[in-house]
């Protein structure tokens, strides 16, 4: 009996010290545990450029282009820790795909997600910077 409480003992603590340091290794990979993106810069794939998109700028009202996958709470911390404000609101949509047709075939295009967030008077991001 001794020896079996011996081999009990030394598994209940290697399996403590396990957890403990893969609980400090995904606190410093600092990652989104929803869906396990590895930065917050993943979440938002790029700013959506067109003509109404250039008229919610001057409302201070941005659009991004951001993975499917991702929520409110997702792209309001990425908003903050990309541009360094916090968002007044985010509001999401989901764009069915559009049906085509290749000659003969039909086919559709992928489906995505629009964020529009709003931030705050007398703030911008500029987006229009590479273009």
């Amino acid at each position: 009996m001794g020896i079996l409480n011996r081999i009990k003992k030394t598994t209940k603590e290697t399996d403590s010290n396990d957890l403990v340091d893969k609980e400090v290794h995904t606190d410093q990979k600092k990652s989104i545990p929803e869906f396990g993106l590895s930065s917050f810069v993943d979440v938002i794939i790029k700013p959506i450029l067109s003509e109404k998109a250039s008229v919610l700028a001057s409302t201070n009202q941005y659009v991004f282009l951001v993975r499917k996958e991702a929520n409110r709470i997702q792209v309001s911390s990425a908003i903050k820790h990309t541009y360094g404000m916090k968002p007044v609101s985010v509001n999401i949509l989901n764009i069915d795909g559009k049906k085509l047709r290749f000659g003969g075939r039909k086919g559709k295009r992928s489906d995505w997600k629009k964020a529009i967030v709003t931030i705050p008077e007398g703030q911008t991001i500029n987006v229009y910077e590479g273009v």
